[in-house]
């Protein structure tokens, strides 16, 4: 159960929310195991970096790297490797900056295909 107190209690109910919306029709999503399991480690990256806490976009992140590594904590390494030492510092902010920017970027990309 997700009974908890303060920020950690708005970062869980903003997981729980976006967890549903993460490509709903692939089977690994569907139900509950994979679901919790993105749970589990978006929840945990939350608490490790605090200052970044959750940001919607983490979400999809976080189940492309599910679905690729069999190990949550493989998962959980790679995400806190990519948002702390690969993408820009600002990339996961309330703005949503950086992610807005790549989003434009790779838009931009398709029209010219």
């Amino acid at each position: 159960s997700w009974i908890v107190n303060g920020e950690v209690g708005k970062v869980a109910h903003d997981i729980e929310k976006d967890l549903t919306r993460t490509f709903p029709t692939n089977a690994n999503f569907e139900g509950e195991e994979g679901l919790a399991s993105m749970r589990r480690v978006l929840l945990a990256y939350s608490l490790r970096n605090t200052v970044v806490g959750y940001c919607q976009s983490m979400n999809f992140l976080c189940a492309i790297l599910l679905l690729h590594y069999e190990e949550e904590e493989h998962a959980f390494w790679v995400l806190a490797a990519l948002i702390e030492d690969i993408l820009p510092d600002d990339y996961f902010t309330p703005s949503m900056l950086g992610s807005r920017t790549d989003n434009a970027v790779f838009q931009a990309c398709l029209r010219w295909k």
